[in-house]
């Protein structure tokens, strides 16, 4: 699946905070991860407070 460049942007934003604050990078590797998951998940639909309890519930079903 290809990100929007905004998205792969605000990924790559999101790990460079993490060095910032002085994050393992193991952990740095995993946040950065989960945020890809979860928008390749995700796919074009809006961002919301259900969407985010459906991912919940999707990251259950998966183990």
């Amino acid at each position: 699946m290809e990100y929007r460049t905004s998205t792969v942007e605000k990924i790559r934003e999101f790990s460079r905070y993490l060095r910032e604050e002085e994050r393992e990078t193991a952990t740095i590797d995993k946040y950065s991860r989960d945020v890809k998951d979860f928008f390749i998940w995700l796919k074009d639909r809006e961002i919301s407070r259900e969407r985010m309890g459906e991912w919940r519930g999707y990251l259950l079903q998966a183990g």
